[in-house]
């Protein structure tokens, strides 16, 4: 897991003012590869 993917969330965290957690790093992942996942879809159509 890169460094820069947990500032993100933590910077995310602040923003919306919720408290970290595992788990919600572990979502955070999740939509970020999900997202990723589309914009790579749609540059290749």
């Amino acid at each position: 897991m890169s460094v820069y993917i947990l500032f993100e969330y933590i910077k995310e965290c602040k923003k919306k003012n919720i408290e970290p957690s595992q788990k919600g790093l572990y979502d955070y992942k999740k939509l970020r590869e999900i997202k990723y996942a589309i914009n790579v879809e749609n540059y290749t159509l």
